[in-house]
Formats: structure tokens, C-alpha cells, sequence
């Protein structure tokens, strides 16, 4: 066990490079099998890169694989055969964007979702989960889980190293406070190494920068080169030669695939919902442009902004991907950003344009619906209104923006009546 009470007494002592050597000395020194500070011997990477600084904590492992797990494994126990259904229902009533290959949908199934299915309901379904299930769970449940939550998906993807300075007070009350929501026997290193992870974002930037997502699908794609048992490595060498070769004649190499901004598709364009919104759309035209020219438009189903590919609700293909509910800039509103869905993009006078359904934002605070006490933490409910917002569906306005007003993909997930939660999707290619 690794309880947070013998952690706060004892304050171990950071490991560095000159207290490991120093523990390698009195190993090779010594005639009798000892282990100082837990050290083994002496690794031949210790050569080439500095154990204690660059041996780092991995959150797919840590977080989604290990303890989150357990963290539903105990809400299961708690919910009936009825609240489970309803947990389901919730969450197959969620849409995705395209790039989300991986869907959580039964909660009882959890222990069969893959990672990248973890990764998405934690990063946007597990709070809003908890707070729908209500009186289903305890209110400490959700209350005490908001705290890991704001951990680790602030470090996952920042802007700003201050906010992971701000992080420490966060994951120290949630291991504090550990012991009284779950039996003390769950204090083990998987749950305690997380308090470590905003040090080590200090120094090698954010989780998703050096996560295993990346070399676990890198792995299982190799795997696939070899069969039987024998030369394993250079069956994999062999037909990876092979299969580079033949993708580098099928692909087209570009300077600017990080720059380029356009639109495609053309000819998977939805006419009749073009049609359904003709009035709205070139009374606005009307009112941007000052004019109604229709000569020169050109319309589009998608657009190309770098790696990401943003819909529209014309979009023929896009099935039951949600890639066109986005947030926009709008520098009227007082968040400087709203959120809706992209009816169709259209080319005009050289520049991209798009129609965008705006749905009005509401007053309320998302953090009103958790237990939470701000005087132990000031920014607690800050924090959870900046990844949470509701807005009205039932109020709604047409507008036309540049296409250069497009931030980020978000997820619409059903509230209270007419109102929806939004969560914005900050780094998108973590997905793909």
C-alpha cells in the first residue's frame, strides 16, 4: 500500500541521478545482496538517459488502464440493473466526430472497452455521467471524482505551464479525501504514481505528448507482419520494407500539410438540405455581404483545416459522425466563443465562408450540480465551467462566419430539457 497519510509524513525524498549512483556504489561495494533506496543494479541505460528524469509515467497505463477501472468497477457495484441501463442509453445517445474510431457505449461492459474507448470517457462522458445518474451514487462520488478529473485532463493538453502549477492541490485532496470515498485497501501505486504527473509535465510537456497510445498501436500493426514463431524480427523487418515502399507510391508528398486550409468535396453536397435552409441562408448573405450575387457561390460539404477535417450537415457521407457541431469565434459574446453546427461551407469572392446554427448560451454553471466546496480549492468550480458549458437548443440564430473563425471540434451531450452540454475537443489528433 501506498497510503497518502505515510506519504505526507514521511515527504520520501525525490530520486535523482546522484543518490541512484550512490546506490549503485554500495551495491557494487558490497559483499552482501542489498537493495538501497529499492535499486536492483545498474542498468546500461543509465549511459544514455537519466532514469529518475526520463523514466516517465505513462496515463495510458496509469490512469486508463489501471485506475479508472477500478474507479468504475466500484460505481457498477453501487447502480441497479435499471441504472445501468440507463447509463447506457445516455451514452449511445452520444455523437462523435469521424475521428473517434472507438465508441464507449455499455457501461457494464466496461472491462471489454479498449483504451482508446477509456480515453474518451474520461476525457468527455465520465462527469456528465455521474451527475446524470443523480441519486444513483453518492454526491461525494461525483464531487471527489471532479478533482481527478481536472487533473489529469488539464494535463493531458495545455497552453499555459501555469495551469500545471495549478494542478498540485487538485490531485493532493483527491488522494486525501481517497481513503474516505473507497476502501483504503484501493491506495496502491497505480493510484498514487498520479501525483507525480504534474512534475513530470513540467519537464516533458504534456501527457498526450508522451503517452503510449502512439507505440501500442505501432506494436499491434507489426505484430501483424509476422506469423508462427521463428525469425519474428525479421519477418517484421521484411515485409515493413515492403509495405513503406508501396505506400510511398501511393502518397503525395506536400511542404504545407499543416497549412492548408480549403474546401473538398463538392460533389457529396446535399442539395434538398440546402434547400430546406435557402431563405435563411441568403437573407443572411443579404445582411454579410450587402448584396445577393449568387453567381459566384460555390458550396462545399467539408473543409480542410491542417489535419483536421471539419462536416457540415450537408455532408452525404458523414453517417453517424458529428465532426460538423463545432465552436466558433465570436468576438460579440462575452466568452469570445459559441457553439453549433455547421449547415454547409461555400466558396466565395476567393474566400471561405461557412452557415453556421448557433445555439444560444445559457446562464447557468455546470459546476452547480456538484458538491463541491470552492474554499478548499478557489478554482474548483473555474475549472469545471472551462471544460463544461450549456447551451439552449431551442434557441437558435443563422449566421454566416469565415471559415478562419472555426477553433475546435466539440461534443454535444443531452442535460436538462432543452439545454446541452457542450466539452471542447482540444487536441483532436490524439483521436485519429
Amino acid at each position: 500500500l501506498y497510503t497518502w497519510l505515510e506519504y505526507r509524513t514521511k515527504c520520501p525524498v525525490e530520486r535523482t541521478d546522484e543518490n541512484m549512483n550512490i546506490s549503485f556504489d554500495l551495491i557494487e561495494t558490497s559483499r552482501k545482496t542489498i537493495r538501497p533506496n529499492g535499486v536492483i543494479g545498474k542498468s546500461p541505460l543509465c549511459s544514455i538517459l537519466s532514469i529518475p528524469k526520463q523514466s516517465v509515467f505513462d496515463y495510458f497505463h496509469t490512469c486508463l488502464k489501471v485506475h479508472l477501472p477500478v474507479l468504475i468497477s466500484k460505481w457498477v457495484k453501487l447502480l441497479s440493473k435499471v441504472d445501468l441501463n440507463k447509463a447506457d442509453i445516455y451514452l449511445s445517445g452520444i455523437l462523435y466526430p469521424h475521428s473517434f474510431n472507438r465508441h464507449p457505449k455499455k457501461l457494464s461492459m466496461f472491462d471489454q472497452w479498449k483504451a482508446s474507448q477509456m480515453r474518451t470517457f474520461f476525457l468527455y462522458v465520465s462527469l456528465p455521467l455521474l451527475i446524470h445518474l443523480g441519486k444513483c451514487l453518492p454526491s461525494a462520488v461525483a464531487a471527489h471524482f471532479s478533482l481527478f478529473y481536472i487533473y489529469i485532463r488539464t494535463l493531458i493538453f495545455f497552453y499555459n505551464r501555469s495551469d500545471v502549477l495549478a494542478m498540485r492541490p487538485f490531485i493532493e485532496c483527491y488522494l486525501e479525501q481517497f481513503s474516505l470515498i473507497y476502501d483504503e485497501c484501493n491506495e496502491l501505486l497505480s493510484t498514487h504514481v498520479h501525483v507525480h504527473l504534474w512534475e513530470q509535465c513540467l519537464q516533458h510537456g504534456a501527457l498526450a505528448f508522451h503517452s503510449m497510445f502512439v507505440i501500442e498501436s505501432s506494436l499491434n500493426h507489426l505484430a501483424k507482419m509476422a506469423h508462427g514463431t521463428v525469425s519474428l524480427g525479421e519477418q517484421i523487418s521484411f515485409w515493413y520494407s515492403i509495405d513503406r515502399y508501396l505506400q510511398s507510391k501511393k502518397k503525395k508528398r506536400t511542404s504545407n500539410i499543416f497549412l492548408q486550409n480549403h474546401l473538398f468535396d463538392y460533389e457529396f453536397f446535399d442539395q434538398r438540405l440546402a434547400q430546406q435552409y435557402e431563405k435563411q441562408f441568403f437573407d443572411n448573405f443579404y445582411q454579410f455581404f450587402g448584396h445577393t450575387n449568387r453567381s459566384d457561390i460555390r458550396f462545399s460539404s467539408r473543409f480542410r483545416c491542417g489535419l483536421c477535417v471539419f462536416h457540415s450537415l450537408a455532408y452525404n457521407l458523414r453517417k453517424k459522425s458529428a465532426s460538423f457541431r463545432v465552436c466558433v469565434y465570436n468576438s460579440v459574446c462575452s466568452k469570445l466563443f459559441c457553439f453549433g453546427e455547421v449547415i454547409f461551407f461555400f466558396h466565395y469572392q476567393n474566400n471561405e465562408f461557412f452557415f453556421f446554427k448557433q445555439m444560444l448560451c445559457s446562464t447557468s454553471l455546470y459546476s452547480k450540480h456538484l458538491a463541491i466546496d470552492d474554499r478548499i480549492i478557489p478554482s474548483w468550480s473555474d475549472r469545471i465551467d472551462q471544460y463544461f458549458y450549456t447551451v439552449d437548443s431551442s434557441s437558435i440564430s443563422f449566421l454566416i462566419y469565415p471559415c478562419s473563425s472555426l477553433l475546435r471540434k466539440c461534443i454535444f451531450i443531452p442535460f436538462e430539457g432543452n439545454e446541452i452540454l457542450c466539452t471542447n475537443i482540444d487536441h483532436e489528433l490524439e483521436h485519429d
